[in-house]
C-alpha cells in the first residue's frame, strides 16, 4: 500500500509474501514435527492475522463489498472443498478403506456429515484440517472492519479490540458454549487490528524513514530474539492452539508480538537475497493452498516411506506422525507437504470452474458482478 491523501492505496508489498511465506512453511514444519511447536505455535497464526491487517484497504471500499469480496475468497472456497473433502471420504467410508488412511470416525450417513458441517462447523475430513484458518479469517475480518467503523481513532479502535480479544479468550477458557468460529474470530480480529494500525503509523511517518540497512535489521532480529528467550526463562511462554482452542488470557497478545517483529524482520532481510526472496515469494502467493492440502502431501509421503519401508502401512491413517519414528523425517515431509499442495493448487487453478470456485478469480470483479444482479 501506500499513501494518496486520506486512503490507503493498494500495491503490493514484496515483503509481506516472504512474511507469509516464512510463515506458512512454518505451519507445515509445526505439523511435520511437533519439536519446535513451543515457539512456532506462540506465533504463526496470529502472524497471518497481523499480515491480513497491515495489507488491509479499509478507507475505499463500502462494507457491502468488503464482506462480499471476503465470502467469495475465504467462505466459498472453504465450502467448497469441504463439501468435496465429505463426499470423497463418504466414498472411502463405503468401500471399507477410511479407517486405515485417516483418524476419522465417519457418521453412518452421508447427510449427517453434510448437516454437522453446516450447523456445526464440523469437517469429517481430517485431510483438510488446517482450514479452520478460512472461516476464522473471515469471521475476523468481518468483526474488524466493524470495529472500524464505530471507532474514531487509533486508541479507540485498539482498545476495542483488546476488549473483544479479552471477552472471546475469557469465555473461550471458561468452557462456555459459543461458537467455536465466533470465539477465534474474536481473538483473532486484535492481530488483525495491530496489523491494520501499524501500518497507519508507517504511512503517517514514512517520510521520515530511512531504510534499515541489513546489519540494522540483524540487530532487530537479534534483540527480540533475547527478549523472547528472557521471557521464556522467565516462564512465560505458554501452549497456543487455535483449533483446540487453548489459550492464556492477555499472556497471548504479548507473546506473539516479538515472533511477528522477528518475522517482519527477516522477510525483509530475506528479500535482499534474491534466490531466497524468490522462493518464500513463491510460497506466500499460494499459502492458502499449502494452509488447505499438505496433510494430503504427508499422505503422499507415507506412501513413499512405506514404499522404501521405512514406516509401516498401518502407520498410514496417522494425520502427522507427531511422537513416532516417522516424525525423524520431519524434513522430507514438509517438503513433500508444500510441493503437493502447489501442485494440486495450480492444477485446480487452471480450469475456469474450478478456479471460481476456490477464489481464483479477482474478487473485485465478483463484487461488481453481483452489484449488477442486485
Amino acid at each position: 500500500m501506500e499513501k494518496t491523501g486520506e486512503t490507503m492505496e493498494i500495491k503490493r508489498i514484496g515483503w509481506c509474501d516472504v512474511y507469509k511465506g516464512i510463515l506458512i512453511a512454518l505451519v507445515v514444519i509445526g505439523h511435520a514435527t511437533g519439536r519446535f511447536n513451543p515457539y512456532i505455535y506462540q506465533f504463526h497464526m496470529a502472524g497471518f492475522f497481523f499480515v491480513s491487517g497491515y495489507t488491509c484497504n479499509t478507507d475505499r471500499q463500502d462494507l457491502f463489498g468488503e464482506l462480499i469480496k471476503l465470502t467469495y475468497r475465504l467462505i466459498v472456497p472453504y465450502i467448497v472443498l469441504s463439501l468435496s473433502g465429505l463426499w470423497i471420504f463418504w466414498i472411502f467410508d463405503k468401500v471399507h478403506i477410511l479407517d486405515m488412511i485417516s483418524t476419522t470416525q465417519y457418521p453412518d450417513r452421508f447427510q449427517d456429515a453434510v448437516t454437522a458441517f453446516f450447523v456445526h462447523g464440523t469437517v469429517y475430513c481430517d485431510w483438510l484440517g488446517a482450514m479452520w484458518f478460512l472461516p476464522v479469517l473471515s469471521g475476523a475480518g468481518i468483526l474488524f472492519r466493524i470495529l472500524v467503523r464505530l471507532s474514531k481513532n487509533g486508541p479507540a479502535l485498539l482498545s476495542a479490540s483488546i476488549l473483544l480479544f479479552l471477552a472471546a479468550e475469557e469465555y473461550s477458557r471458561s468452557g462456555a458454549y459459543i461458537n467455536q468460529w465466533v470465539l477465534l474470530a474474536g481473538i483473532a480480529q486484535a492481530f488483525l487490528t495491530m496489523g491494520y494500525c501499524c501500518r497507519k503509523m508507517e504511512l503517517k511517518f514514512s517520510q521520515n524513514e530511512v531504510p534499515a540497512d541489513s546489519w540494522r535489521i540483524l540487530i532487530k532480529i537479534a534483540l527480540v530474539g533475547t527478549v523472547w528467550y528472557s521471557m521464556r526463562m522467565l516462564g512465560l511462554r505458554h501452549t497456543v492452539d487455535w483449533p483446540s482452542r487453548q489459550f492464556n488470557g492477555l499472556i497471548d497478545l504479548i507473546l506473539p508480538v516479538c515472533g511477528i517483529i522477528m518475522t517482519v524482520n527477516t522477510s525483509k532481510l530475506f528479500s535482499r537475497m534474491k534466490h531466497v526472496k524468490n522462493l518464500f515469494t513463491y510460497l506466500g502467493k499460494n499459502s492458502m493452498g499449502i494452509m488447505c492440502f499438505h496433510f494430503m502431501g504427508f499422505k503422499t509421503a507415507y506412501l513413499i516411506l512405506i514404499l522404501l519401508h521405512r514406516m509401516q502401512p498401518v502407520d498410514l491413517y496417522r494425520l502427522v506422525p507427531g511422537g513416532t519414528e516417522i516424525e525423524s523425517y520431519w524434513p522430507a515431509l514438509t517438503v513433500m507437504g508444500i510441493g503437493f499442495s502447489l501442485c494440486l493448487w495450480k492444477l485446480l487453478h487452471k480450469y475456469s470452474v474450478t478456479k471460481f470456485l476456490i477464489g481464483g478469480e479477482n474478487a473485485s470483479n465478483v463484487y461488481r458482478a453481483v452489484l449488477r444482479n442486485c
